[in-house]
């Protein structure tokens, strides 16, 4: 994710940079492997979506079971958030992984997706991705764009600015589900990321809308928020998808960190 800042700028038209050449660049690899799919009759959680695969897609028994996928992306420490991978990353990807089932034919819009694993394990999985970054950053949208193709996945690019409708934002349709993995960094900001998910479920009431938080401070939280704008957030049990722990796919992440999963609806 990048940086937010209030800006009434137009777009930057200059060409972006994807890496700093005065700075070193690594790469981290995601390794997903295994059997994957839940038994519904013991995951309410796989039930409650209620998401059927479409006519012409693949079925769960056609995907990656008993396969590995590997997602890997190049990372920069850099002032610019978006440079790096993020713990909750890792939570919110192995999220997909373990209900990959649910994301095949699907439509994906991923908030803010920096380094976009989590929309690029989506892609890997046959769902169809829009990776997003801040709409003032071309560099941030430009490295998404490069992440996907260094992973040979065809996914769409937007810009986004959080508390307001862009105009790619808004001719976005028929969405299944939106992703944000920690979004929630600067308590300035919240405000801002809840009208913009509320923005999005308004437009896409039957999309399935999660949130990976790395908690950082336990004074912060988003309940006077939800109530303002008639939303509620129901907390997701990572051991039922086997995130509860601190080295996910070989990552080395989320690592000491404590992260939630969240899923958020319309209405109290």
């Amino acid at each position: 994710m990048s940086k937010r800042r209030r800006s009434s700028e137009s777009l930057p038209t200059s060409e972006p940079t994807i890496f700093s050449s005065s700075r070193k660049t690594f790469e981290r690899k995601f390794c997903f492997a295994g059997e994957t799919f839940p038994n519904p009759a013991a995951d309410s959680t796989v039930h409650s979506f209620q998401l059927l695969s479409r006519p012409g897609t693949r079925s769960p028994a056609e995907s990656a079971e008993g396969e590995s996928v590997e997602v890997v992306v190049s990372e920069e420490i850099d002032v610019d958030y978006s440079c790096y991978t993020w713990p909750s990353s890792a939570v919110m990807a192995q999220y997909i992984w373990f209900h990959q089932e649910n994301f095949i034919g699907r439509t994906v819009l991923e908030v803010s997706s920096g380094t976009s694993v989590p929309g690029i394990l989506a892609a890997k999985l046959g769902a169809s991705v829009i990776l997003s970054e801040y709409a003032m950053n071309p560099s941030a949208i430009q490295r998404c764009k490069f992440q996907a193709e260094n992973n040979e996945v065809s996914v769409r690019t937007i810009g986004v600015i959080w508390g307001q409708v862009t105009h790619e934002l808004a001719q976005l349709q028929d969405l299944d589900f939106i992703l944000l993995s920690d979004v929630f960094y600067e308590p300035s900001h919240f405000e801002d990321v809840v009208f913009t998910i509320r923005f999005l479920l308004e437009r896409h009431p039957n999309a399935v809308c999660l949130s990976a938080y790395q908690i950082r401070d336990e004074k912060w939280s988003l309940h006077f928020l939800l109530n303002k704008w008639n939303m509620t957030a129901k907390k997701l049990d990572l051991e039922s998808f086997d995130a509860d722990r601190a080295d996910i796919a070989g990552s080395h992440l989320p690592g000491s960190v404590e992260i939630d999963l969240y899923r958020f609806f319309l209405g109290q």
